[in-house]
């Protein structure tokens, strides 16, 4: 029987930003480079796909576009063959979160 491949979530930074700062990474005094971000990107998602892994794009719409997080699709869900669980974190929990170095 072969194993079915794994399937990675992922959404374009187009319109990625630093809108807030909690967490020694965030800082709101050096702007985001989008096209620094963008080619990074674009290499993450060429190394996953070397990997074996199928890349699943979503692209984002003008709607979105001041959706700070949107760009982490990781923190979406998990899925498990034809089953989500979906992350619920509202937006007091989120920001207690505790970042490790």
């Amino acid at each position: 029987m072969t194993r079915p491949k794994v399937r990675i979530l992922m959404h374009k930074p187009s319109y990625y930003k630093v809108f807030y700062s909690i967490n020694l990474w965030m800082d709101l005094n050096n702007l985001v480079d989008t096209n620094k971000a963008t080619e990074r990107w674009k290499k993450l998602k060429e190394k996953i796909e070397k990997c074996g892994a199928k890349v699943e794009v979503m692209e984002l719409d003008e709607d979105t576009k001041d959706l700070p997080d949107i760009v982490f699709t990781a923190n979406a869900g998990i899925v498990r063959g034809k089953q989500v669980y979906l992350a619920n974190s509202d937006i007091n929990s989120f920001h207690q979160h505790k970042y490790l170095n």
